[in-house]
């Protein structure tokens, strides 16, 4: 655990009218024209562009800038300390996918047949050769490129992707932003760029050099400010080699506007409305809980009335501020006896305008204008002083406008604006999201947000013994040392079964969920790693099963503590162990020894009674499962404690509690990894899954 280092944040204010020459070149024969770059490097807008350029070509820092969708945060997408980078500056999981920034096709091109550089980014002349980019996604390219539209590729066998940037995907998202400032930064790095939203890990996203500035400040050192964004919300994600073609992430790119191109006729919806948790993501944006704010959020589906009176009181906190986001319907009435916030007419759908499609020929003729001027939002907030029935508080009242497109630019700053009031409670006016995939898309990434969901009575609930089935979060590690390239945890937990039956209720299910990649069998990674996921499965996961490996074992244990300290006598596979001095530092409020939260015993014996009743076909049977308290001193106890530590911090409950203030186990396993032992491990994880299932619904 090493402490990290400060760095110092400078925000570069850049006027695209001023940046230098842009301009579009044709090129024959291909469906989309190339453009040159020329910067006046004389003008602080030309500098500052040039030292990010440097700095995505060499540092391992990573850069924001703009897009015309949110803000980035770019590295080179071919060198693995680069794209980490991003991981730390973001605190972000590394089993999420990043998509990959290009300013030419000559460049993506040059990346999928095995090249990290192509002549500085221009097209290539095809003639006599096979182009690698698929021919069904040409019309979408030729339309909507550049454009916030991500495709889908199959990543080469040769590929100079650093693997952190696929998270173990066989495929990788490609892009081309419309923004100028981020087409000159790409082509004069002259690299693909990785570049997620420039938020904090769960933060909204940001639409503004400010709103990144407020989550990175002092974790990155360039943001190069370009003004405010202009659609909003993230690309849409569209899987082509998928027939029919798929809608993997709703964006700015409505499924009307995909159906209009060749090929994409019969293109079909492959997201969720609800928050996308449950497996190893498709593509980028669609696992983990996104765009959450401190406050609480609390999201009203469009054809839901607003809260009366006495349910406002349920959400004042105590600040006694109160933060509300309104688009279509709601009308704020602060001296109104029975209404605070009141429904004006319900107009039919037919009423509501439609989304704002993007303005302009395609391609980079008619990109190279300046970008609409968007009113800062802090000119729209209203604060109000309330009182009913002698309760006084104060609304913090945010109008950001009827249509989705306006919703979707307004829609996270509004978010961050009111946090930055300190508001305890965001009441959010949600858009009919069948309106198209603007509104599809605000709708998705408000509903990760949102930790209360005012639904229509037929929706799903969330929440264990709500509609959705238990959910259990596995996780394994990656190689140790030359004897185990292979690490039999991982493979076990990576080939388990999105559901398994519970044992004592028929018909029901339980949900796994695998990391996508496994742990290294690093101290530092490992501490980096767990409070960041946790926080990011937080309310959308019910238990955490981590498998370890355990060398010249032939039985399974089940571990019953963590230890908080001496791990000073082996080695991780960087060659660092803890300092003591960081462990009391980073745990001070943590006992020495720590246990999960479920009832041990009573886990013991349900399990060891499944693998003593299994049938002598089944994989399970025999298995040699014993109970062990001493989880070993090294990244398994580790990674246990951490976890733990988590939930506890979490919950405010380190020592005893309910079933739910920890709901943590660890498993290890042989170190074998012949399929044999593999089938058995996978029946053993099974049923300890289906055992802490048990424990965690009737402690609870």
């Amino acid at each position: 655990m090493v402490q990290e280092d400060v760095l110092a944040t400078q925000v570069l204010p850049v006027d695209t009218k001023r940046l230098g020459t842009l301009q579009a070149v044709p090129v024959s024969g291909d469906v989309l024209d190339d453009f040159t770059v020329k910067i006046n490097e004389a003008t602080e807008n030309g500098k500052s562009v040039q030292s990010a350029a440097e700095q995505l070509r060499t540092s391992d820092v990573p850069v924001a800038f703009p897009t015309e969708t949110v803000y980035g945060l770019g590295a080179d997408a071919t060198r693995s300390s680069a794209v980490r980078g991003i991981y730390k500056a973001k605190k972000r999981p590394v089993d999420n996918p990043l998509i990959v920034h290009f300013a030419s096709l000559g460049q993506l091109r040059a990346l999928l047949n095995g090249q990290k550089h192509s002549d500085k980014g221009s097209a290539d002349d095809l003639s006599g050769k096979t182009d690698p980019i698929p021919n069904i996604y040409k019309p979408l390219i030729e339309k909507y490129w550049p454009g916030p539209l991500t495709i889908l590729l199959n990543n080469p066998a040769n590929s100079p992707l650093a693997p952190e940037v696929t998270a173990g995907l066989s495929t990788f998202g490609a892009r081309m932003p419309r923004h100028p400032l981020a087409l000159a930064l790409i082509k004069l790095a002259d690299v693909p760029v990785a570049a997620p939203s420039a938020n904090a890990s769960t933060k909204p996203s940001p639409t503004a050099a400010e709103h990144v500035a407020y989550d990175l400040d002092g974790r990155i050192e360039t943001i190069l400010d370009g003004g405010p964004c202009d659609v909003g919300v993230e690309s849409t994600v569209v899987d082509g080699l998928s027939q029919p073609p798929l809608i993997l992430r709703p964006g700015g790119i409505s499924i009307e506007q995909l159906r209009t191109c060749p090929g994409w006729e019969n293109v079909q919806v492959g997201y969720k409305n609800a928050a996308e948790t449950d497996s190893q993501p498709r593509a980028p944006g669609m696992k983990y809980r996104h765009y959450s704010p401190k406050a609480t959020v609390v999201l009203f589906e469009a054809s839901k009335p607003p809260p009366t009176i006495a349910e406002l009181r349920e959400y004042l906190g105590p600040t006694m501020r109160l933060g509300v986001v309104r688009t279509k319907h709601w009308s704020l009435k602060p001296n109104h006896d029975q209404q605070t916030i009141q429904r004006l007419h319900a107009s039919s759908a037919s009423d509501e305008p439609l989304e704002r499609q993007p303005q302009g020929p395609p391609g980079f003729k008619g990109l190279f204008q300046s970008l609409e001027k968007i009113q800062p939002l802090g000119q729209k907030l209203q604060i109000h002083e309330c009182n009913h029935g002698g309760l006084d508080y104060k609304a913090y009242d945010i109008f950001i406008g009827p249509d989705p497109a306006s919703v979707a630019r307004g829609v996270f700053a509004a978010l961050r604006e009111l946090d930055r009031q300190d508001v305890d409670t965001i009441l959010v006016e949600g858009i009919d999201d069948s309106r198209g995939d603007t509104a599809a898309a605000v709708m998705n990434r408000l509903r990760k947000a949102a930790e209360i969901k005012i639904a229509n009575p037929q929706q799903a609930s969330n929440g264990a013994g709500g509609s959705r089935p238990y959910t259990v979060l596995v996780t394994g590690f990656g190689p140790f040392q030359q004897k185990y390239p292979v690490n039999p945890s991982f493979e076990i937990a990576r080939t388990l079964p999105e559901f398994v039956p519970r044992s004592t209720r028929a018909g029901e299910k339980i949900r796994i969920i695998c990391l996508g990649t496994p742990i290294r069998v690093c101290y530092e990674e490992a501490w980096a790693l767990i409070p960041p996921l946790l926080e990011s499965y937080y309310g959308t996961i019910d238990l955490v099963l981590h498998i370890g490996m355990a060398s010249g074992r032939t039985f399974y244990t089940a571990e019953r503590f963590a230890h908080r300290d001496n791990y000073g006598q082996h080695t991780d596979i960087d060659g660092h162990v803890p300092k003591v001095e960081d462990v009391l530092s980073q745990y001070p409020d943590c006992p020495v020894m720590m246990e999960s939260s479920l009832s041990y015993d009573d886990l013991l014996q349900r399990w060891q009674n499944t693998v003593s009743q299994a049938a002598e076909d089944s994989p399970l049977h025999g298995a040699d499962c014993r109970p062990s308290e001493d989880a070993g001193h090294y990244l398994c106890d580790y990674t246990y404690f951490n976890s733990l530590a988590w939930f506890g911090r979490k919950h405010k409950q380190l020592e005893d509690g309910k079933a739910t203030d920890r709901p943590v186990m660890f498993l290890h396993v042989p170190a074998e990894s012949d399929e044999r032992v593999l089938e058995t491990g996978r029946a053993v994880a099974l049923a300890l899954i289906q055992s802490m299932v048990d424990v965690l619904s009737e402690g609870s």
